[in-house]
């Protein structure tokens, strides 16, 4: 907890050799409870801060450092929970399955005799960036658009995975289509 910012629970020591499993589980679960982290600050500042003693200096700079005993042990968390390559093997794979995505909606309206709709599937977070709310724009052998949002895992099929605000909207506006 320390690793991630917030406080340790009370009665247990921290420490430091654990295993990197447990620092993915609990990243995980504060992704999904983003008021924890919220809610946790302000506990943490109402049990220790005494209004009537705060002072006001400048903010702080790079050179401010943890002691060095928390620092050594922060470091060595950092150095084993790889945040950044973690998010970046996450976008591959999330690539990766919009790009399989891509192609099935091709090899399938090529299979159904319609080349011409084949021709007109577009990956759009590829080509115009993530933000429309959805990754591929296709189209059933009919004709009718459908507009398809991919979520890729390396987990079992009940892995939880995020939707967005903006995504969620997208579908509710075009439910029809």
């Amino acid at each position: 907890m320390i690793g991630f910012g917030l406080p340790y629970i009370r009665g247990y020591q921290p420490r430091f050799n654990l295993q990197m499993s447990l620092a993915e589980a609990v990243s995980r679960w504060l992704a999904k409870n983003p008021s924890f982290e919220a809610s946790s600050a302000t506990m943490v500042a109402q049990r220790h801060v005494d209004t009537r003693t705060l002072s006001f200096s400048s903010p702080p700079t790079m050179t401010n450092a943890p002691p060095p005993a928390e620092l050594s042990q922060l470091e060595a968390i950092a150095r084993r929970f790889d945040v950044a390559g973690r998010d970046e093997r996450n976008r591959s794979l999330g690539k990766a399955g919009e790009e399989r995505v891509f192609h099935h909606e091709r090899r399938n309206l090529l299979a159904s005799g319609r080349s011409d709709l084949a021709d007109k599937v577009r990956w759009v977070s590829q080509e115009d960036g993530d933000g429309a709310g959805y990754d591929i724009a296709s189209f059933a052998p009919n004709g009718s658009p459908r507009l398809i949002e991919v979520k890729t895992t390396n987990g079992w099929e009940r892995t939880p995975f995020y939707i967005t605000r903006n995504e969620l909207e997208v579908a509710d506006a075009r439910r029809q289509e």
